[in-house]
């Protein structure tokens, strides 16, 4: 099936790239939807962060600076 489209600068940007992979089309009354994927490279981590949420205080701890902030949403 051959489907001609008017579409944008911006749109054809992503149909250009080489380095993007469709993984489907979803094609409706109104829209075409197209899903694409890419391979990341795996970079390493500069440290980690860890959020812990309830109901009267949101607590962030980091591993670089090895510091606990709290903060209280009461």
């Amino acid at each position: 099936m051959e489907i001609l489209l008017m579409m944008g600068e911006y749109q054809g940007h992503f149909l250009s790239d080489l380095t993007l992979k469709v993984c489907s089309v979803t094609i409706t009354v109104s829209t075409i939807t197209v899903i694409f994927s890419k391979t990341a490279e795996v970079a390493e981590s500069m440290g980690y962060i860890v959020i812990d949420t309830n109901e009267r205080s949101l607590d962030c701890a980091t591993s670089k600076k090895r510091k606990l902030f709290k903060y209280d949403l009461s």
